[in-house]
């Protein structure tokens, strides 16, 4: 498995918002500002971490192939506080 991958959380932003890893591996979201919530209910994960404070840190590992989205539900109406996670080969299209 290969270090984590990062994203962070600035600015009501997701950077970045599209991330590709491998099966296995693990993604990092690390709040630079404000709160926010990283929030996934899909497939085998069901994810609802806060993050306050700088560099407050989640991570999760994916262990099946496809594509999971997530947002912000504090800040949901705002596009730049989703993203997803695709792992392997799933969704060649994203």
């Amino acid at each position: 498995m290969a270090d984590p991958e990062s994203v962070k959380v600035k600015n009501f932003e997701f950077t970045p918002a599209k991330i590709r890893i491998a099966q296995g591996d693990k993604v990092k979201w690390r709040n630079v500002e404000g709160t926010h919530t990283v929030t996934m209910d899909q497939r085998e994960i069901e994810m609802d971490a806060i993050l306050s404070g700088d560099a407050d840190i989640t991570s999760e590992k994916f262990k099946k192939e496809g594509v999971y989205k997530y947002v912000c539900t504090l800040h949901i109406e705002s596009e730049n506080m989703k993203g997803k996670v695709i792992v392997g080969d799933g969704d060649r299209d994203e």
